[in-house]
């Protein structure tokens, strides 16, 4: 099918939203819960373009799909891992020590484990909490080359996504009331409800965005809401996001539902740092925590003390915008220089 550019748009802007927005809240703490968390929706909208970009694309057999995911997924995250790895013993000894206290020769071990299973994050290189989706991302992917072949109807996308969202409810009720909350559990969990999102990008194009839509995403997000008023959820959608929950699912379906709504009327500019944050956005995203970790040590705790709580995060979310480009090109260097290398050795 032929590419569509508005898709990659998209991906940029949503892109620059997590590391210069999102993160830089959460990380940064530039506001308070529960009103930040609901801006918590760049990830369902991640892999609703995901979704979408994988069901207009042209059709692979499946080793070639794997193959293709092995080296723009897997591979830089390995590099990401491998450089971060040899990076975080001599960043935390020369500037904060204290953090090393008690790290002996196992537990760097099961870091390192960690990092290159994809089990978990790590809490050892810093601020590592964004690589926790690689491991969703990779399964949803491999379910989603399946889910292509056989969901070709709007009607067996719809009915898929609810049996999902039934899904999500039992998982719910497995670690909210039983009270199981293990790392299979949760990485279920993650697959079901990032799942419903993908499952949604493929009915991109398919569905207008109508008035009924507009009121439906409405109404999804009052539900949800409620939902978290009660008191088997919390209020913060962060709470409910890890792990991701009902409610989760609820209000980003109705967000997702408003800005399908919104951006088909539309239409984004040919801004050159869009294509940017799309064409490097993964290596952009593995990174940034490097980015963070040096703007937090070298500047944002000295103009939080110095300047009012609106001007520090304006000049933040514009010096990360700013950051995160003009550093992309050097990561990227290091990934290609890397990811040529390590090419070059299973050929041979």
């Amino acid at each position: 099918m032929q590419r569509d550019f508005e898709i990659d748009k998209y991906r940029g802007l949503v892109m620059a939203y997590i590391v210069c927005v999102i993160h830089a809240v959460y990380w940064l703490g530039l506001w308070h819960e529960p009103w930040r968390s609901y801006l918590l929706v760049e990830m369902p909208v991640i892999f609703f373009i995901s979704g979408a970009a994988h069901k207009m694309a042209r059709e692979k057999r499946f080793g070639e799909f794997v193959l293709s995911k092995v080296k723009r997924v897997v591979i830089p995250y390995y590099i990401w891992g491998v450089l971060s790895l040899l990076m975080t013993v001599p960043v935390l000894y020369l500037c904060e020590p204290q953090l090393l206290d008690g790290i002996g020769g196992g537990r760097i071990l099961r870091n390192v484990a960690k990092v290159f299973l994809c089990i978990e994050t790590a809490n050892f290189i810093p601020k590592d909490a964004h690589t926790w989706f690689i491991f969703p991302f990779l399964v949803i992917m491999l379910l989603g080359y399946f889910a292509g072949k056989r969901l070709t109807t709007v009607r067996s996308i719809i009915i898929a996504c609810l049996i999902l969202a039934v899904a999500s409810l039992a998982a719910d009720y497995v670690m909210r009331v039983l009270g199981y909350r293990g790392w299979m559990m949760k990485q279920v969990s993650n697959v079901v409800v990032y799942g419903i999102f993908f499952l949604t990008g493929f009915l991109y194009k398919r569905v207008k965005a109508r008035i009924p839509m507009l009121i439906g995403g409405i109404a999804c997000i009052a539900i949800a809401l409620c939902m978290m008023n009660g008191t088997q959820y919390p209020r913060s959608l962060q709470s409910c996001k890890f792990p991701v929950s009902f409610p989760f699912m609820l209000y980003n379906l109705g967000t997702l539902a408003i800005m399908a709504f919104v951006f088909a009327r539309i239409k984004l500019p040919d801004w050159k740092w869009l294509n940017t944050y799309n064409q490097r956005g993964f290596t952009i995203y593995l990174y940034q925590n490097w980015v963070f970790y040096a703007f937090h040590l070298l500047v944002f705790r000295y103009i939080s003390a110095a300047l009012p709580g609106w001007i520090t995060a304006a000049v933040t979310v514009a010096s990360l915008f700013v950051l995160h480009l003009w550093l992309s090109r050097y990561f990227e260097l290091i990934e290609n220089w890397a990811a040529r290398h390590i090419t070059r050795l299973l050929r041979t």
